[in-house]
């Protein structure tokens, strides 16, 4: 089997989660990170968000990277949780920014008031 994403690296269910060190070092073994990055593990963080796009990849603290399986419903409902509670904080910040920024381009302030 060749290897050619990130994803292929990641194995299923908790029991078998593995460390990102480990991951970024099987990444790097089989050529998914190009010899001129110089930080390896923030590539292959990238790597992971672009999967995520598509596919559910679970990352516990203490456990490292795994793709969720049934016997994983919990810990997937858990992610789904955290990830959402952290979309609607980064959301409320952006709608604070966004509205200065208006009343800064229509001019209804020339100095960003601090409440």
């Amino acid at each position: 089997m060749e290897v050619t994403r990130i994803l292929d690296l990641i194995p299923d269910g908790k029991e078998n989660a593995i460390s990102r060190k480990m991951l970024v070092q099987k990444a790097d073994a089989v050529g998914l990170i190009p010899s001129n990055v110089r930080d390896k593990d923030r590539y292959v963080r990238k790597l992971i968000q672009i999967e995520r796009e598509s596919n559910p990849i679970i990352a516990k603290p203490t456990g490292g990277y795994y793709h969720p399986t049934p016997d994983d419903a919990t810990d997937l409902a858990e992610y789904i949780y955290q990830e959402r509670s952290r979309a609607t904080s980064i959301f409320a910040t952006i709608r604070a920014a966004d509205r200065v920024l208006e009343d800064i381009i229509h001019r209804r302030i020339t100095e960003v008031e601090r409440r």
